[in-house]
């Protein structure tokens, strides 16, 4: 019989149903009926008939226990699941207690579940941990752990590099960066445990990214010093030059010495007439004018030189005062043993140290510098030569030494002396000096060299 209340399977005799309590609609010959057969069954409160714990439903293997009912002594088969039953006679709602057999069996049945469950559970952990190894191993073999170091370490020194300068906001989202890279490498190499897989390599995509960001900021610096101003001093080296129309710039050096500065915001138009103040005051002496710059001495031996970027709009003017000529040792200069002695005594030492130099020469002509490099090739500097109306560069092959003479101006001409690494060439070159000396003529391998060398 089903209960039309909840669907659940009834006795036929019920009068309500064990499951819901819901009180039946029965014929009239189904209502006239007993309790049943083991209605003469008497039992004070509600107990279970002997061989209840022995008997079991067909249906799903369920195991069933019966029961007397302590209102009207009708006897209920029932799950032992269940805690709480309705008398399908009477209605009457009973608290089902079970026997020691059936709550060691249901303890049992527990135990085994529990134990399978934690067994299931250690292979699932042993699974993890085997994963998570072999994500160790292969971090610390792969390459993304050596870019994930190598980036730290320029993501750190970025951040103080940043602060130094004044970049303050810069250097805090480098500084977050080398968090970020650090935290990646942390977790990859398992010295922390990471909730998510593969979290490192997440972290260091973050930190790559973020690079766009600093580079972005980097790249508003120029146009934030574009906008700083200037005030044109009225002491040192600069007033002997004419203040440019733009406000925008930044003041290196003004000394007694020498005077640098960078205008920002300066029209290239502007250019040629800056250059015409600049002679009208004096700027005339061994004058080289090339494209977008200038260069020229005045009488008193001051340089100026004139540089201008297009691209950046900016202006940059350098004035020096005259190199402080001196009566020269060239014996007692030991880097320069090997060259010879130039025709003029007046000098100054830059700087010497090591076996190298940096010597200014001064009274010397432009033709004077042109019997010196002459004298320097036929002491020995003829290999690797680069030649210009105002330089000369050459190899010493014998003791491996690097020469670099360039004629300055003003009758000044440097000296640079060098081992292991070439002199690299800033200014433009001029075109290549045609003349063919004496010697030349008469050694074919240097007249070589000299045609090679540039």
């Amino acid at each position: 019989m089903i209960c039309p209340y909840c669907n659940s399977d009834i006795p036929d005799r019920a009068k309500f149903c064990p499951e819901c309590g819901s009180r039946l609609v029965m014929e009239m010959s189904s209502r006239t009926r007993g309790p049943g057969p083991d209605s003469a069954a008497s039992a004070a409160g509600g107990t279970r008939s002997p061989g209840s714990d022995s008997a079991a439903s067909a249906a799903g293997g369920t195991k069933r226990v019966k029961l007397i009912c302590r209102a009207c002594n009708g006897t209920m088969e029932v799950d032992r699941e269940h805690n709480v039953i309705f008398c399908p006679y009477c209605g009457s709602k009973e608290l089902i207690i079970e026997s020691d057999e059936v709550l060691i069996e249901k303890d049992r049945n527990q135990t085994y579940k529990d134990i399978e469950m934690q067994r299931l559970q250690h292979e699932e952990d042993m699974m993890k941990a085997k994963i998570e190894n072999e994500s160790i191993e292969s971090f610390k073999k792969s390459c993304l752990r050596k870019w994930v170091i190598l980036f730290s370490i320029l993501a750190l020194l970025t951040g103080l590099l940043c602060c130094l300068s004044g970049h303050v906001l810069t250097g805090i989202v480098a500084f977050l960066q080398t968090g970020v890279f650090v935290t990646s490498w942390i977790f990859g190499m398992g010295t922390l445990r990471a909730k998510r897989k593969n979290l490192h390599r997440l972290l260091a995509l973050i930190g790559f990214l973020m690079m766009i960001i600093i580079f972005a900021m980097m790249g508003n610096w120029s146009q934030e010093r574009k906008n700083v101003k200037y005030d044109w001093p009225t002491a040192g080296l600069a007033t002997m030059i004419p203040q440019p129309d733009s406000k925008f710039g930044k003041i290196y050096r003004n000394t007694s010495e020498a005077f640098d500065i960078d205008v920002y915001r300066y029209p290239n138009d502007q250019l040629p007439g800056y250059i015409s103040e600049c002679k009208d005051m004096g700027f005339t002496v061994d004058a080289k004018s090339e494209n977008d710059s200038y260069s020229a001495y005045d009488e008193n031996g001051n340089s100026l030189k004139v540089s201008y970027y297009s691209y950046s709009e900016q202006l940059n003017i350098t004035v020096e005062a005259p190199i402080d000529m001196q009566e020269l040792d060239w014996e007692g200069i030991d880097a320069v043993r090997l060259l010879p002695k130039p025709k003029s005594t007046q000098g100054h030492i830059q700087w010497e140290y090591s076996g190298e130099a940096q010597v200014y020469i001064g009274d010397t002509s432009l033709a004077d510098f042109n019997e010196y490099v002459k004298a320097c090739k036929k002491a020995g500097f003829n290999q690797k030569i680069s030649r210009g109306d105002d330089y000369y560069y050459a190899y010493y092959k014998q003791t491996e030494h690097y020469l670099s003479l360039r004629y300055e101006g003003n009758k000044i001409m440097s000296v640079h002396v060098s081992h292991a690494v070439a002199p690299v060439e800033t200014d433009t070159e001029t075109p290549a000096n045609t003349e063919v000396e004496a010697s030349e003529k008469t050694d074919p391998k240097a007249s070589e060299d000299a045609k090679t060398g540039t």
